[in-house]
């Protein structure tokens, strides 16, 4: 459209300007050869040659309207597309993220259920952890479906696909493989530990020397993690941070309460206040509904 105004516009040109000026010339030529005296004034030829040129002037007007017009029309398409892809990428974006909480969920899940003693009293809490972790994950999933509807709608308008979204991709899902590599790696690390082993294997009373080896072994194995422990809650005590330790080696009830030397049931209490004591120390940020296990595995 734009290359036809164009082209009709410089034509119009070239015609006037070969043929307005010829035509004009021939008619005064004619009148004065035939008569002996011109039929137009030159006030009337400056009126007619002001008439001509007004009338040009509004075709080059109308032409420019036009190209504006057509201009204008590309943009609003351009910013349609550009809105679409942005929209596709969020869209998308999102599922790689979900995909990827879903798979650190499960892998949750699968600790949670390994460490269910039915002897436990902790088994009821840790059901409700899998069973709602088990319902984001359907929620997600759920959401995801929407999304890649949308995307798929999105797409089939777009001309081209966006190499952002395959860098998205990649990223998510190599995040998505470190984060369980990582804990494969957490896992195979404490189990050639032979003093975690040995928690595992022949659980007893810790004694203030074996704690520090255990305590060293979880720095270890979890890059500082009574560390990393006290920056984000500074207040606990030294029994908080034993209690954090043994929960990090996913150690399940009765063999934490062994090593502490009291019965399960005053392990859950301790849990329980050490929740409470989490709670007020980061406030609204804290979700009460969260499972402790999960929160200390998590830092």
């Amino acid at each position: 459209m734009k290359k036809i105004v164009l082209t009709v516009a410089v034509v119009a040109t070239l015609l006037f300007m070969k043929y307005g000026n010829l035509s004009a010339q021939s008619f005064v030529h004619a009148d004065v050869q035939d008569t002996g005296v011109p039929l137009y004034t030159e006030s009337e030829k400056d009126e007619i040659i002001r008439i001509v040129l007004g009338v040009f002037v509004l075709y080059l007007l109308g032409g420019v309207v036009v190209i504006g017009w057509y201009q204008r029309q590309l943009l609003q398409k351009e910013r349609t597309i550009k809105k679409q892809e942005i929209a596709l990428s969020e869209h998308q974006l999102r599922i790689y993220e979900n995909e990827a909480s879903i798979s650190h969920n499960q892998l949750i899940v699968d600790k949670l259920m390994s460490a269910i003693d039915s002897n436990d009293a902790d088994t009821l809490e840790a059901q409700n952890a899998i069973k709602t972790m088990q319902e984001q994950n359907q929620t997600l999933q759920e959401e995801n479906a929407v999304l890649q509807h949308q995307i798929d709608e999105q797409a089939s308008t777009l001309t081209r696909q966006s190499r952002e979204l395959q860098l998205l991709k990649t990223l998510s899902q190599e995040n998505s493989e470190l984060r369980i590599r990582t804990e494969l790696l957490y896992d195979k690390l404490s189990a050639q530990m032979e003093v975690v082993c040995e928690l595992k294997t022949a659980p007893k009373c810790l004694t203030p020397t074996r704690w520090v080896k255990v305590r060293d072994a979880v720095n270890y194995i979890y890059d500082n993690f009574t560390d990393r422990l006290y920056r984000c809650l500074p207040t606990l005590s030294e029994n908080e941070i034993k209690l954090c330790c043994l929960i990090k080696l996913h150690l399940p009830l009765s063999t934490i309460a062994t090593l502490l030397g009291i019965a399960p049931e005053s392990v859950s209490k301790q849990k329980l206040r050490l929740k409470e004591h989490i709670a007020r120390d980061m406030g609204a940020v804290f979700n009460k509904e969260r499972n402790l296990d999960v929160l200390i595995w998590e830092i």
